[in-house]
């Protein structure tokens, strides 16, 4: 292959679905929203405003939470399954 044709590597980090490395396409999905829209609001609605954002707060959190629980239920799951593995296979 010529330089110019020669595939690129790029290299992701970010929480892996199973441990170890993969190699092959990917679609990158990026978020449609990557500037803040900034607005100017009256005084009088910026108890609204202050209570939407602590909505957010914890609505964030909530996911947070959730994602945790799923890490770490993934990976008791590995670990039971890594005890059981026939010999020979890797254990992380």
């Amino acid at each position: 292959m010529s330089g110019d044709n020669a595939p690129k590597e790029i290299r992701f980090e970010g929480a892996g679905v199973s441990p170890g490395i993969a190699r092959g396409r990917v679609h990158v999905a990026r978020d449609e929203l990557e500037e803040v829209v900034r607005y100017r609001i009256a005084p009088s609605q910026v108890t609204d405003e202050i209570a939407r954002f602590e909505t957010a707060l914890i609505q964030t959190r909530m996911q947070i939470l959730q994602m945790q629980q799923r890490i770490a239920e993934s990976i008791a799951m590995w670990n039971g399954f890594s005890r059981k593995s026939p010999r020979g296979m890797p254990r992380p």
